[in-house]
């Protein structure tokens, strides 16, 4: 059983960016394979912890992957050519392998396991969860007619989750909730501005991105050992910029 739990990674890893590739090929089919690909990840690592009989609380590494999956299927909504047939799909089959890899390290082998590896890949997937959401969801407006309140549902929700889910692994519960909650009050403020600028798809994409991978990394700074404040001031100034030019430089339609 061991040597099946092995190679479940990267096994899983192909079944998902076949699913996925599929799924983008097939869209009378939508959604069905992308939930399959969801599914089949939470299952893979439900049953590493489970053979390890390891505590539910390990699982809780995992969701944010899990989340990044079903967002990416979400993305197939709008997605076309290079992006929706090879991108997507080799993201999700990359990011399968990865983390469920990283699982079966720290449950199996931890000598092998980088220290917070799982942690570093969680936090590196809000700006990519952070820009599909946005763009798919400003998208839906654009070209379905939908209502505006969907951006603002969806990165609410997103963003409530995946404040909640990459928590530092020594955060408490208290913490937990308090940034959970702050986390909300961030997309929804996202999703006001996805609603109402009048930019393109991509241009909410990486305005999102920016802000969410800014915003987890001021979370940081309460985190001991403490940052260095010219490092902090730095950060603060670059996202500034970075977001200034992306303003500036973008075409409002």
């Amino acid at each position: 059983m061991l040597i099946l739990l092995r190679i479940l990674p990267f096994v899983l890893g192909i079944v998902n960016a076949s699913l996925f590739l599929l799924q983008a090929r097939s869209a009378e089919s939508y959604p069905w394979y992308a939930v399959a690909a969801t599914v089949f990840l939470l299952a893979s690592a439900f049953l590493i912890i489970w053979k390890r009989g390891r505590g539910m609380s390990d699982l809780r590494l995992i969701i944010p992957s899990v989340l990044a999956v079903a967002i990416s299927g979400y993305a197939l909504l709008l997605a076309e050519g290079f992006f929706a047939l090879w991108a997507i799909p080799l993201f999700v089959g990359g990011l399968s392998f990865v983390s469920l890899e990283l699982l079966f390290l720290s449950t199996f082998v931890s000598a092998w396991y980088p220290v917070n590896g799982l942690s570093h890949v969680n936090l590196a997937l809000v700006p990519i969860t952070f820009w599909f959401t946005a763009f798919t969801s400003v998208g839906l407006t654009v070209f379905l007619n939908s209502s505006r309140i969907i951006p603002i549902i969806t990165m609410t929700l997103v963003s409530f989750g995946m404040f909640y889910w990459t928590s530092h692994v020594e955060a408490g519960i208290a913490s937990r909730r308090r940034w959970a909650l702050i986390g909300g009050w961030f997309g929804f403020q996202l999703g006001v501005i996805g609603a109402v600028l009048p930019v393109n798809l991509i241009i909410h994409g990486t305005i999102a991105a920016l802000c969410g991978a800014y915003a987890v990394r001021t979370r940081r700074y309460g985190i001991m050992p403490p940052i260095p404040r010219k490092l902090a001031v730095l950060e603060s100034l670059s996202f500034f910029v970075f977001l200034t030019v992306v303003l500036v430089t973008a075409r409002w339609v």
